[in-house]
């Protein structure tokens, strides 16, 4: 799901730890996977400004998620179709020019999900194999809905909030979020012998009760 609702940017490096079976049809040509790699390519595009930038979605996230599935699958049979401006390359937002712009110092990257037992399933055994002689525990818990953002500590003081925005620049909410008196303005925890420069991504959320 799309990250903000939440609002889904799959995580690229996870799916290439974990790949998925393609569904993509097994007599598609190249030409014609081509031909749907771009339709998929624009819709999806279409549908990311309608959300990130203008805010007023087009399609629900379910829909949404099964379109980009589809071209992740395409992209997994056909790998020639993959570029790097592909929406499976990004993280997908743009930041809004309202707030100023912040270079995230490592890409923020956001979860795969599923909508199929199937896939659930697959995604265990997968797991099991890479660690054939681990006994493996699971925690199921429900998923906070919220914003994804990056606090940055330098010598233990919040010296910047950002938005994930694009997975790489984000928009700079220092000021909104030290409204937030559950963010520390001094990490307790920041020693001797730790980085200068820290960083912690949270989720932002608030409870339907409070805006009311």
């Amino acid at each position: 799901m799309r990250d903000g609702r939440s609002k889904g940017n799959i995580n690229t490096e996870f799916i290439r730890a974990f790949p998925r079976p393609a569904i993509t049809n097994a007599a598609m040509t190249l030409n014609e996977a081509r031909a749907r790699h771009a339709q998929l390519v624009e819709e999806i595009r279409r549908h990311d400004h309608a959300y990130y930038v203008q805010a007023q979605p087009s399609i629900s996230d379910q829909e949404y998620d099964r379109l980009y599935k589809q071209l992740l699958d395409l992209e997994q049979k056909f790998p020639a179709l993959v570029t790097s401006d592909s929406p499976t390359q990004r993280v997908g937002g743009e930041p809004l020019k309202a707030f100023k712009p912040v270079q995230h110092r490592q890409p923020m990257l956001s979860l795969d999900n599923t909508y199929s037992q199937e896939e659930l399933r697959e995604f265990v055994n997968r797991v099991q194999r890479l660690l054939p002689n681990e006994k493996l525990d699971w925690v199921v818990e429900p998923k906070v809905d919220g914003v994804a953002i990056n606090l940055r500590y330098e010598k233990g003081v919040f010296a910047c909030g950002a938005t994930r925005g694009d997975g790489t620049t984000g928009d700079d909410i220092t000021a909104n979020l030290k409204t937030i008196r559950s963010i520390p303005a001094r990490s307790g925890r920041f020693i001797r012998g730790w980085p200068n420069s820290a960083k912690a991504s949270p989720i932002c959320w608030r409870r339907a009760a409070k805006f009311f």
